[in-house]
């Protein structure tokens, strides 16, 4: 396999993920919890930083895992 087939297997890949976080996790959060808007909101994780930092954390950071399927939040 050259670098272009893998370039390929990673886009298909994140294509995926993308479409299964936000149209599959919320719906699926809303049929088990009943709660469509939490399970919204943690595919949304770009907002969250802002979210914690708004409510008096300090030193807020992240750390995209996997190219960003998986993110690390943190703050004191």
């Amino acid at each position: 396999m050259d670098d272009a087939d893998f370039s390929m297997s990673k886009l298909a890949f994140f294509s995926m993920y993308d479409y299964y976080s936000f149209s599959v996790i919320p719906v699926l959060g809303e049929l088990v919890a009943g709660d469509r808007d939490c399970y919204q909101y943690l595919v949304e994780s770009e907002v969250f930083g802002s979210m914690i930092a708004n409510a008096w954390f300090q030193k807020v950071e992240y750390e995209n895992l996997v190219g960003g399927v998986a993110t690390i939040h943190s703050g004191f």
